[in-house]
């Protein structure tokens, strides 16, 4: 027989259900933003290949500094605890939305 392994308490700093499921949601956002970004980038080349403007240079530069800031705070939010780890995994959520108001609804 093996040796009695002592048993362990659970983490006191270990986060929550709602703040792990919090930081996997902003994760899944902020790849889902690079991965448009980089989209758009591929739409960009081929429109360009054929003649077509596609989409424009601000569109492009929105996406990216978009898909930075999401990755950011994304980082963020999985670092820090407390007060600004939150606001950092709900600055995701909020890029997105900034994002689709300036080039996506209006």
């Amino acid at each position: 027989m093996g040796t009695a392994r002592p048993v362990t308490e659970p983490d006191a700093h270990a986060p929550g259900l709602a703040i792990r499921g919090a930081r996997s949601l902003s994760g899944m956002l902020a790849s889902g933003t690079v991965v448009l970004a980089a989209g758009l980038f591929a739409v960009w080349g081929i429109a360009a290949s054929i003649g077509d403007p596609g989409p424009g240079a601000v569109a492009l530069a929105g996406h990216t500094a978009g898909a930075a800031a999401a990755v950011a705070l994304n980082r963020v939010g999985r670092r820090r605890t407390g007060l600004p780890g939150v606001a950092a995994l709900l600055g995701v959520p909020m890029v997105l939305l900034v994002l689709g108001w300036l080039f996506w609804w209006g």
